[in-house]
């Protein structure tokens, strides 16, 4: 009887590790920066503000801002002020203030840096084709773009994100950030009855259950004659 238990224990061990590991290739992704923010602790948003008025600043193929990478493979990155051409019509306003403008190649944009759970950013295309997302976990996500319409992507994954390239279909090849925020994913999940363990909290309480099904096992065998 009591070798059955420890079979259940063991199978039942076995099936939150397949749930843990499962669990570590999640993505989520989220199209409002408040439904991203209520999902999330926010620990950084750059802006990319450099310019004074109606100006720019030119980067060569790299540029760092906030810990984070941005680089592009056959191109330039600009910060640009909105008021620059007259108001930069239908060019670089998102929300207010310097958007950050990658010009040029294929694989428009590599953003590296130190792994984070949760990152979100404001962009902009010059061109309608999809564009994608391809993050350091292997996930792809897709982007429907319309033509100077800004968009939002928000993403929360429980395996830290080092790296992410937007790839923008070979075109116009202009694609501008703004609001670039990372963050983290909480720890653990709140319910109205109380907070719920994550799956490895569950794996660490079936482990100990495990142990102490083992000692009450030896302790209660019969000593031999």
């Amino acid at each position: 009887m009591r070798s059955i238990r420890l079979r259940v224990f063991a199978i039942a061990l076995f099936a939150v590790g397949i749930h843990v590991s499962a669990a570590n290739a999640a993505v989520i992704t989220f199209n409002s920066l408040a439904s991203w923010q209520s999902a999330v602790v926010v620990l950084n948003t750059t802006t990319f503000e450099e310019n004074a008025s109606g100006n720019f600043t030119f980067h060569g193929s790299s540029a760092t801002f906030g810990g984070a990478t941005f680089t592009v493979d056959a191109g330039s990155i600009f910060t640009i002020d909105p008021a620059l051409f007259n108001g930069c019509p239908g060019y670089c306003e998102i929300g207010t203030g310097d958007v950050l403008s990658a010009q040029g190649g294929a694989n428009l944009l590599t953003i590296s840096g130190g792994g984070v759970t949760a990152l979100a950013f404001d962009w902009m295309t010059w061109d309608t084709a999809a564009l994608s997302v391809t993050l350091s976990t292997g996930d792809v996500i897709p982007l429907a773009a319309t033509e100077f319409v800004p968009g939002f992507l928000g993403i929360t994954s429980t395996i830290p994100i080092t790296s992410l390239t937007i790839n923008v279909p070979q075109g116009l090849g202009v694609l501008n950030l703004d609001n670039f925020a990372v963050g983290r994913i909480p720890t653990t999940t709140t319910t109205t009855s109380g907070t719920v363990p994550e799956p490895g909290s569950l794996l660490l309480i079936l482990s100990g259950l495990m142990v102490l099904g083992v000692s009450r096992h030896r302790q209660q065998a019969p000593s031999p004659s």
